[in-house]
């Protein structure tokens, strides 16, 4: 793992410390983080596309994708319960590994899932969802009233809009006024050159 370009968060509890690593492409080689000859709890949730789970799965010698309810639903001690008694039933043990297949979520506007681009449960507004996610990426979104109401109590809002008006300044932590077409590709840029950095 010397040339390991990522994020790896250690959790400090002891003996049962354990890692949580964040990097382009380790779904895809998690021989280099992982020994995967062992029973392995793959633990998903609705909202994230199946196959990255079965990416996961695909990699381990013995895997059981689990999956739970999108969103605060899957939060209660019934889902825990649940979980608990699908890995019990898959016979793990102490040694053997649970990994969390996570993810962002794509969102929508009301003019995008109208246009039959996305389908209306991405829907984020007064007549879809409500969302507080850490991070909230608007992209060419003009924030109307009806879509900032489903997403106005994020953590952090990010925007990208070329009217320099556009009301979804008003609610944003950080806006770049811009053709999104333009901005986007020279943010990943930024970014994939931070990561490059550390």
């Amino acid at each position: 793992m010397s040339d390991f370009i990522g994020t790896k968060l250690t959790m400090n509890l002891g003996e049962r410390s354990y890692d949580i690593i964040v990097k382009r492409g380790s779904l895809e080689n998690l021989y280099q983080f992982a020994r995967l000859d062992r029973r392995v709890a793959v633990v998903t949730d609705s909202g994230v596309p199946a196959q990255y789970a079965q990416m996961v799965a695909d990699q381990c010698k013995d895997a059981k994708i689990i999956t739970v309810p999108q969103g605060e639903g899957s939060k209660s001690f019934k889902i825990l319960e649940t979980v608990l008694r699908q890995m019990l039933e898959f016979n793990m043990g102490r040694g053997d590994l649970v990994i969390a297949v996570g993810g962002g979520v794509v969102g929508a506007s009301r003019a995008v899932t109208d246009a039959g681009w996305m389908t209306a449960d991405h829907q984020v507004g007064q007549t879809g969802k409500t969302v507080h996610p850490k991070i909230y990426v608007a992209l060419g979104i003009s924030g109307a009233i009806q879509h900032t109401a489903g997403m106005q109590d994020s953590e952090c809002i990010i925007a990208v809009n070329k009217n320099e008006s556009a009301p979804i300044f008003g609610v944003a932590d950080y806006g770049i006024v811009g053709d999104l077409f333009k901005v986007v590709p020279e943010l990943i840029k930024q970014v994939e050159a931070a990561k490059a950095a550390q």
